[in-house]
């Protein structure tokens, strides 16, 4: 919708294929060989030398995303592991995805490598279980690689692993306050929860 398409006119292509060679790795713009209107739609005509995906688009999109990523998502399972998964609409030229983990949201490390499906306009499901985990918080890195090496990366992720199964990291907010104050818990479960409170001499209040 933010494309610079006005008229069938302005309508372009980009082919893409598998394999090596023109419309291996990379894609090739294709331009209209004519257009116009009949039969109450229009139409636009391009070549095309051989079987492959087309991907129409005005000159602003000239080279679409390589993956059009529908979800990405990370969850403790039963407090034991970490499935990181993600689906995506659409790729093109996809090697692969790299997954990253970090233990403080700053500095990743490769853990993974998930073969991607080059060229597709199918819904395609990916999934990880990191389970070489322990108490605390991890964050998730999604990398996309391309056949010819470029890359994307994708919102961060993160989930926690609670020691014995329970979430000790209390938020209180705001913090100083002389008025209101919210207590978030995060818990595996429905359960009761004792919260006393004391004054600076250390007497519950």
């Amino acid at each position: 919708d933010d494309d610079d398409v006005n008229t069938i006119a302005d309508i372009i292509a980009t082919k893409y294929a598998t394999g090596s060679g023109p419309g291996g790795a990379g894609g090739i713009l294709l331009s209209q060989d004519g257009n116009g209107t009949g039969f109450g739609a229009s139409w636009a005509e391009f070549t095309v030398d051989g079987f492959s995906d087309i991907y129409l688009h005005g000159s602003e999109h000239a080279v679409p995303l390589p993956v059009e990523l529908l979800s990405f998502t990370a969850n403790a399972i039963n407090n034991k592991y970490i499935a990181v998964e993600w689906q995506t609409a659409t790729e093109i030229n996809n090697d692969g995805f790299e997954l990253l983990r970090s233990i403080n949201g700053i500095s990743f490390e490769k853990i993974a490598w998930i073969k991607g499906n080059g060229n597709t306009s199918n819904k395609q499901s990916y999934s990880y279980n990191d389970k070489d985990v322990k108490a605390g918080t991890y964050y998730y890195k999604l990398k996309q690689i391309d056949f010819d090496g470029k890359f994307e990366e994708f919102e961060i992720k993160s989930a926690s692993i609670h020691a014995n199964g329970i979430n000790n990291n209390l938020v209180l907010r705001p913090n100083p306050t002389s008025n209101i104050i919210t207590l978030d818990i995060n818990s595996l479960a429905n359960q009761k929860t004792i919260i006393n409170v004391f004054d600076h001499s250390g007497k519950k209040v």
